[in-house]
């Protein structure tokens, strides 16, 4: 591939580390192709990182600030739609940002933190006597297994969310995440 044209990213992530050297290789930032040929930036370098989020011009907030979306260039059928459509707390900026921290900030101070260890320490213990359940030789994937319940659970517990609300809460935000998805998938999601 011409180191003009845009990277295609490989969307199974069957090798990030791989993948992300040769990004890095191509400069702080490459053009990438996601999913659906549309083009966006990746970057790789430190310097130009801590650069772009620093600057103020710069949110996270895809649907409000990125063009080809506004202007109806990414169809609504877009296998990622669900990433760049999202309105959250991680998505806002300013003064948006600043009310929804406020909101949520209570529930994450060092005493409320602290009171929710015992939780932290049994629900760790049950995935870790899960994973000690496994057949020797077999191959354990510490992400689906470990990682991703961990403090998906966790989150669930913090918003008292109901326990038979949380498998398909679980299914929504892995589609929404998922970036193998078919455009027919991802609508199914909405």
């Amino acid at each position: 591939m011409e180191q003009g044209c845009p990277f295609a990213l490989d969307t199974t992530g069957r090798d990030i580390h791989g993948e992300a050297a040769v990004l890095r290789d191509r400069g702080p930032a490459v053009q990438v192709e996601l999913p659906g040929g549309v083009l966006a930036w990746s970057l790789n370098g430190h310097d130009v990182i801590k650069k772009v989020l620093g600057d103020p011009r710069v949110t996270k907030s895809a649907r409000n600030h990125w063009p080809a979306f506004q202007n109806g260039e990414i169809r609504p059928d877009w296998e990622l739609i669900s990433w760049v459509a999202m309105d959250n707390m991680v998505t806002a900026y300013g003064k948006d940002h600043v009310r929804l921290r406020k909101l949520t900030g209570k529930a994450f101070s060092p005493r409320r933190t602290e009171a929710f260890r015992p939780r932290v320490e049994e629900l760790t213990d049950q995935l870790l006597d899960g994973l000690a359940r496994t057949a020797p030789g077999d191959v354990v994937d510490l992400r689906e297994r470990f990682a991703y319940p961990l403090p998906a659970r966790l989150v669930a517990d913090l918003i008292g969310m109901p326990e038979e609300a949380r498998a398909k809460t679980a299914k929504v935000i892995d589609a929404m995440v998922d970036t193998t998805i078919t455009p027919e998938q991802a609508q199914a999601v909405l």
